[in-house]
């Protein structure tokens, strides 16, 4: 429901962002489906230990698109201030 709505209403100025935001819904939606699989609605304990790694592949992929995306983010803005800094001192020189 709620990434429909960040499809529909992009919430945010950065499309990258509102890309991040709807990857972060589908997850947890995925995530809520697959903790379901833990109760006794499945009775094979295989098929919740097979099920018990979808989840922890869902979470990692989650955890390293967010970091990756915290990274490319930090660097370009270091990048930035060091260009704007740089174009300032040759301008002195």
């Amino acid at each position: 429901m709620m990434a429909t709505y960040a499809m529909r209403s992009k919430p945010f100025h950065d499309m990258n962002q509102n890309y991040l935001d709807i990857f972060n819904e589908i997850c947890i939606s995925l995530m809520s489906y697959l903790t379901l699989c833990f109760t006794d609605f499945v009775f094979q304990a295989t098929t919740k230990y097979e099920l018990g790694w979808w989840a922890v592949v869902v979470f990692a992929t989650n955890l390293a698109v967010n970091i990756l995306y915290i990274l490319i983010n930090v660097i370009s803005g270091l990048v930035r201030i060091c260009y704007k800094k740089c174009k300032c001192c040759q301008r002195m020189c």
